[in-house]
């Protein structure tokens, strides 16, 4: 897997200006209900809302089981060496606001993807950034044999298969 540094550093940016513009605080006389649905959003990670079979499913070949991959992240890999690394930021990582950022965590030329959370965006180089308003969920596919639509096509159902487990 390719190691990209801008990435590092401004994801966290990304997360912080991407989100639903809910607030964490309870209301006034509350319990603070909000906050607790934040913290069950912050133990989120990509290996606990894609399984191996959904990564299997997405690239059409079997994955083995995911892997932590740090900074919220969870990666599968196939027999031939083929990654899927899925990242998810929510909870109080998130912000109001909205994800004009998202362009800067793509690489390549960039499609937007319709009906994908809130937006989408593809990068040729196998990047796909998604906000919604629950989470941003960021999916590098690499080295497969695939064609760089097969693999946007790949890293679209692993994006669905995400949202739906967070209630989208």
């Amino acid at each position: 897997m390719r190691m990209n540094w801008a990435l590092m550093l401004t994801l966290p940016i990304l997360a912080a200006a991407c989100g639903g513009g809910a607030s964490d605080a309870a209301p006034a006389g509350g319990t603070g209900g909000a906050e607790t649905a934040a913290t069950a959003m912050d133990d989120l990670d990509g290996c606990s809302i894609v399984t191996a079979e959904e990564v299997s499913a997405a690239l059409g070949g079997p994955v083995g089981d995911g892997e932590d991959r740090g900074l919220v992240g969870c990666g599968w890999r196939t027999e031939s060496g083929a990654t899927v690394v899925l990242q998810v930021f929510a909870g109080s990582m998130l912000a109001s606001g909205t994800c004009d950022g998202q362009k800067f965590l793509v690489s390549g030329r960039e499609e937007e993807i319709p009906d994908l959370g809130d937006s989408a965006l593809w990068g040729t180089s196998g990047d796909l950034v998604v906000c919604d308003s629950r989470a941003v969920l960021k999916i590098d596919i690499d080295n497969t044999p695939n064609s760089p639509e097969e693999d946007r096509d790949a890293a679209v159902r692993v994006a669905r298969a995400a949202l739906a487990r967070l209630g989208a």
